[in-house]
């Protein structure tokens, strides 16, 4: 049971990470983790790999989608003509597929030596009732004030 929560506890540190600013990772800002006791230099070593991997992401994407491509002209071309060429590709995708996993959790495995599951988690509740407070003044305002658009 440990092990399914920390795998899912990476992959939601994985997502925060795609969506990786100067400022934030996702929706956990530096002070958020500086709140919970993340030194600065963990946070920017932290990114650092996330950037890393979201670059290598990235990469692969792009690498997967000209496969796709290249099938996808196969296809037009005859599918039992190019059969033999669409197996390989299929098999080349298969592989891009199965190094964006590994790149995923190698980034995860690497970023947690400097913020551990816990300060994310921690950090990430500090976030969550931050936007929820956001949204709360925001709504209230609205409300409050009915003329103002």
């Amino acid at each position: 049971m440990k092990k399914i929560y920390t795998i899912i506890c990476g992959l939601l540190l994985g997502s925060a990470v795609m969506a990786n600013d100067t400022e934030s990772l996702g929706i956990i800002t530096d002070k958020d983790f500086a709140q919970v006791g993340v030194p600065k230099e963990n946070v920017i070593k932290a990114k650092e790999i996330i950037k890393n991997s979201k670059n290598r992401y990235d990469y692969l994407i792009l690498d997967r989608r000209s496969k796709e491509l290249e099938i996808n002209k196969c296809i037009l071309e005859g599918v039992e003509k190019n059969w033999s060429q669409i197996e390989e590709l299929t098999d080349q995708i298969g592989k891009i597929e199965a190094d964006i996993l590994k790149e995923r959790i190698k980034s995860q495995y690497e970023a947690q030596k400097y913020i551990n599951q816990e300060q994310y988690l921690r950090a990430r509740e500090i976030a969550i009732k931050r936007i929820e407070s956001a949204r709360e003044n925001k709504n209230g305002n609205i409300k409050a004030n009915p003329a103002k658009k």
